[in-house]
């Protein structure tokens, strides 16, 4: 095998019949000489550290003594516990030593300490006996791992490092994941925004970083739940349920500090709630114990019930604020945007800080560690934009290279541009879900003629224009069997044969807008394409007069949307809006004129309360190469809060058949395989289960098939940004860096800035290469990964992330909505519920190829 990952001709398979995965090697080419240089400063600060400085790993046990003494037994306790009273036992007895306790089972020192047993209070009655037992002694370095091997090798202790560093910061901020939040400001009805930083450690080839990025975010205020309730104007029981559910409340005749997580509120009303008193065995409604109000349901051992009255539960300060529940006020406030250089001079002042990631005492100076208080200057390259195929008036291809600055381009009469491959439109309509049923018609009218003249502009050939069907009360979309009598009779009244619906709701945060897609998708089997009344329909109607100012800010967004909208629509429809020249022109690096599929996968995770729900695999591929530009999917549930796919073996075999099912029986010879959401200390995981499972089903699929794999990590959720050195805007579309300074030694992997941001900082992505038969050099993979940004189906320049993961990542929320769906539908309890909901995703996935998921 070369250094590539490459079998060697005639090399042989070991026993299982995979090939062994080696260290990938970044080269040096011709892209790199053409690329034009920029000079950049990232948020990663070196961390300088003593060589040969000693650390010593000592493993913590906790014994609980619940009575008085030092006998007990060990518990179960969760890491909050732990974490109390490790910082009770570092107080007592370690103050003025240098310590780093990871916040599970590992303390680190700089030097010995006493083996013994430890007696701790954190309260009174409680004790606990704490002991330390010496596990390994190594320096730095070996810690660390050496400097030329794997990155993977000491993840581990990365991992524990990473952990320590920040436990010293807990006692001045709140802390939600990897962020540190302080210093308040109001943003009323409950909440405050929360000003903070978030760090991380990380390996690069030039040694261990610490990143920091400046944040802000929205948190609870401790605030009694009806007066939440009261001040957000929120009154109906579904706007009840949606605001409170996951939220940790604590109750006033409860133990003191004891949370709870409300899972949601009470079937029925307060008066028809009943429980046993054990007082005489009889039944008590809550009626004759409470006032007549509506009870939350909170988290519960199984079989028992804990209803409470919202009268005597209170919000616990320190919860994040979720995006869904953030009004229009909350969501300007935080979207005040901070300018590049302001942001930067935040994140220096954070470093320096007293109590920021350097201020920590002892803690850092102990070990002999510091901080390098300026950001890590690199030089990054952009990279040139593709050539484009669409299509025009004429019927013909038309090339284009998006050559400004934002990689942009148009697609309005005036450009006489058109999509690639439009489709015919013959039968399709409009419904509007509204709060006043029939005032709007005029609004809709002026819709509906706009979206018509767009869509024969951009390529789409319809053939009549959509029936405009009688508005809806809005109320229909919770209840299931209205809304479904209602679909199936506007389905019925144009012979079955819609070929799509134009759906128009007043609020795409509305409970009922799983079922609306659940029952046209799954059930009606209909395609939809919705849309918002007043932030969309009602600016493109654009009933104001020329002179308003109104008039000129509406048209502008009215050109971009309804664009974007056309867009969406053609590729429902079966079309396809942009293709790569290079693909049709068999240039891609490495690759012959042998078929190519991409593929993305991504998992989509139920919040950390909703423990019934299960995890929703997806997976998705290309299927018509040379142009690459639809995607056939799969999607799967799995184990709650499970990550690797359990059954992607199966579900990449059913995709490659329905290629060779579509490609007159051929099967692709290079397969280019993006995963998301997989973090750094799951690479190896990776390794030995999905990729085991990936080549176990080309084998399965035919004896002799055996493809070239090239699999990538995307990575978008780390802490990396990269700033201008000189100048105040953002990176430009196609910045790339793989400098020794910021990324990982040995492997392909680099981080990449796709598009084009105007306000606030661009997020860039990172790509990490695991396995790579098809043999890309790093500058090759990187120009291919930038020209597939351009490839989105839904938009007129490059997006943030290789189109495969974002397509994986919309099919995994549109199972997860289908989840939802299903779990209201049902009466039954949640387990047959979501049985039910594996038999619907078959029927969705055999007899649908439509994208109508994006």
């Amino acid at each position: 095998m070369d250094g590539r990952g490459n079998s060697r001709q005639g090399e042989p398979w070991n026993a299982r019949g995979k090939q062994k995965w080696e260290p990938l090697q970044s080269g040096q080419g011709s892209a790199r000489e053409r690329a034009r240089e920029i000079d950049l400063l990232v948020n990663h600060f070196k961390v300088k550290f003593v060589p040969n400085k000693e650390i010593i790993q000592y493993k913590v046990d906790i014994i609980g003594a619940p009575s008085q003494g030092v006998s007990g037994s060990r518990t179960n306790m969760s890491m909050a516990v732990k974490k109390y009273i490790m910082n009770k036992f570092i107080e007592d007895n370690l103050r003025n030593k240098s310590l780093m306790y990871d916040g599970t089972d590992n303390l680190y020192s700089p030097m010995e300490l006493e083996q013994e047993d430890f007696i701790v209070e954190p309260s009174r009655g409680k004790k606990y006996r704490v002991k330390l037992e010496r596990v390994a002694s190594s320096s730095v370095t070996e810690f660390l791992g050496n400097e030329s091997g794997h990155v993977t090798v000491k993840q581990e202790f990365l991992q524990k490092l990473d952990a320590a560093v920040k436990e010293h910061l807990r006692r001045n901020y709140i802390i939600v994941g990897q962020g540190f939040y302080k210093n308040p400001s109001c943003l009323d009805y409950g909440t405050v925004a929360e000003n903070g930083f978030s760090m991380s450690l990380r390996r690069t080839a030039q040694g261990l970083n610490l990143i920091v990025d400046y944040s802000i975010t929205a948190f609870y205020v401790e605030i009694p739940v009806l007066k939440y309730l009261e001040a957000n104007g929120i009154r109906m029981p579904l706007d009840v349920e949606r605001a409170l559910k996951g939220l940790q409340v604590t109750v006033k005749n409860r133990q003191p500090g004891q949370k709870f997580t409300v899972v949601g509120l009470t079937k029925h009303v307060t008066k028809e709630i009943k429980f046993n008193t054990d007082e005489g065995g009889e039944d008590t409604s809550i009626v004759d114990y409470y006032k007549k109000l509506p009870c939350l349901e909170l988290i519960k051992k199984p079989g028992e019930q804990n209803f409470v009255q919202m009268e005597f539960c209170q919000i616990c300060e320190g919860q994040r604020v979720v995006e869904d529940n953030l009004n229009s006020e909350h969501e300007k406030a935080l979207k005040r945007v901070v300018s590049l250089p302001e942001r930067r001079e935040k994140i220096v002042q954070i470093i320096k800080s007293e109590q920021g990631p350097s201020g920590g005492g002892p803690y850092l100076a102990g070990f002999e560690m510091t901080l390098h208080p300026e950001m890590t200057q690199v030089t990054g390259r952009v990279l040139d934009a593709p050539v484009l195929m669409l299509g025009n008036k004429k019927g013909t291809k038309k090339k284009l290279t998006p050559g400004n600055d934002k990689r942009q381009w148009n697609m309005t009469r005036e450009n006489k541009k058109t999509v690639f491959d439009g489709k015919i439109l013959n039968n399709w309509g409009i419904i509007h879900f509204s709060k006043i049923p029939n005032k709007q018609m005029d609004v809709v009218n002026k819709f509906r003629d706009k979206i018509v003249r767009r869509f024969i502009e951009v390529g789409i050939n319809v053939k009549q224009k959509p029936v405009i069907f009688e508005d809806v009360e809005e109320d229909i979309l919770n209840n299931v069997v209205k809304l479904k009598k209602e679909l199936q009779k506007i389905h019925s009244e144009r012979n079955n044969e819609l070929e799509i619906l134009i759906c128009i709701v007043d609020s795409s945060k509305h409970p009922g807008f799983k079922n609306l897609k659940f029952i046209c998708e799954i059930e009606i089997g209909l395609t939809t394409q919705c849309c918002l009344f007043h932030q969309s329909v009602k600016k493109c109607a654009n009933l104001y007069h020329r002179n308003d100012p109104c008039f000129k800010k509406n048209q502008n967004f009215a050109s971009q949307y309804l664009t974007n909208f056309a867009l969406e629509v053609n590729v429902k429809l079966g079309g396809s809006n942009v293709a790569l020249l290079q693909s049709h022109s068999n240039q891609i690096p490495c690759i012959d004129d042998s078929d190519v599929v991409y593929f993305g996968a991504d998992v989509n995770h139920p919040r950390n309360h909703d423990q019934e729900f299960p995890s929703i695999a997806a997976v998705v591929m290309s299927i018509n190469w040379p142009d690459s530009n639809r995607y056939v999917f799969r999607i799967q549930r799995q184990k709650h809060r499970q990550e690797m796919i359990s059954k992607l073996g199966d579900m990449c075999k059913e995709l490659l058949q329905e290629y060779k099912e579509t490609n007159n029986k051929r099967l692709p010879k290079n397969v280019i395989f993006f995963r998301n959401g997989i973090g750094d200390w799951q690479f190896d995981e990776v390794r030995k289960k999905e990729l085991e499972a990936l080549k176990d089903a080309f084998m399965e699929l035919e004896t002799d098939y055996n493809p070239k794999l090239t699999f990538i990590i995307a990575q978008k959720r780390h802490h990396t940004r990269l700033f201008r050195k000189s100048g105040d805007q953002n990176v430009p579309s196609g910045t790339v860096v793989d400098s020794a300074e910021i990324v990982y030694p040995s492997e392909i992997n680099f981080y990449l800035c796709s598009h084009h941001n105007e306000l606030g900082t661009s997020k860039v992505t990172h790509y990490y290469v695991l396995c790579n038969e098809i043999g890309f050099s790093s500058e090759k993979l990187q120009t291919l990964i930038y020209h597939l940004c351009f490839t989105s189906a839904t938009r007129t320049k490059p997006v943030s992330i290789v189109p495969p993961v974002y397509y994986a990542d919309l099919a995994a929320c549109r199972g997860r909505l289908y989840v939802e769906a299903l779990k209201g539908l049902s009466s039954s309890d949640s387990d047959s519920s979501l049985s039910n909901c594996n038999s619907s995703f078959n029927i969705l996935l055999r007899g649908e190829k439509s994208m109508f998921f994006i």
